[in-house]
This record gives structure tokens, sequence and C-alpha cells, in this order.
């Protein structure tokens, strides 16, 4: 679609397996699939540049700069959405896991008295 000032293309906003990524899901793909996004957008960016150079300086064509200029922005704020999505999940699990790390180490500070107990019984 770039041909016609549009820089959104079909495997844009896909992973390297070829599946769609419309958020960013587990954590287990989450790195692989912010690497993908980042890269993509490298990509469009460099498309952009490449594309709007030749539209805008050697054509003239303001309407078509604008278009792809405005598709640049609103494909980046989609992207930029779905990695802030990804860093909030990645934080609230990180909340999660530092919960049962205290949790754990409280265990741990309670074990004497819990085996004083037991030899008492």
């Amino acid at each position: 679609h770039i041909g016609n000032g549009s820089l959104g293309d079909n495997n844009m906003n896909t992973n390297s397996a070829g599946n769609k990524i419309t958020s960013l899901g587990d954590t287990n793909t989450i790195m692989d699939d912010l690497a993908t996004v980042e890269q993509k957008m490298k990509v469009a960016m460099n498309v952009y540049v490449e594309r709007s150079y030749k539209v805008f300086f050697f054509d003239g064509d303001d309407d078509t700069y604008e278009k792809m200029e405005h598709d640049l922005l609103e494909y980046m704020e989609k992207n930029l959405m779905m990695i802030e999505q990804a860093v909030e999940r990645i934080n609230d699990e990180n909340g999660l896991i530092l919960e049962q790390i205290s949790n754990v180490e409280q265990e741990v500070v309670d074990l004497p008295e819990h085996e004083k107990r037991l030899d008492q019984l």
C-alpha cells in the first residue's frame, strides 16, 4: 500500500511466526513480540522516509505526503499502545512475583517459631 501513500502493510503487525500481533500476549512471547514490533516500526520509518522523499521533493504531491505522514503516525501510535500494554502486564506480573517472594521470605523468618511449636507438641 505504500505506493498509494499508505505505510501499513499486511505483515507489519505479525510476529516472526506469522501470527497477528493484536496485543502483546503471554510473558513467554512478549519479548519476542516487542522485538518484532520494534523492527517493523523501524522498517515502517525507513519506508516512510524513502517514499516521502520521492513523493514530496520529486513529485511535489502534498496530499499523498500528508496521507503518508498521517498513516505513519497512526501506525506508530498503535504500536506504542501495544508496547505500553506489554510494559503494564510485565509490571503487574513483577508485582505478583515480588509479593510471592515476600511471602516466602516471611515463611523463612517464621520457620524457627513454627519448629519450636512443633517440638512442644
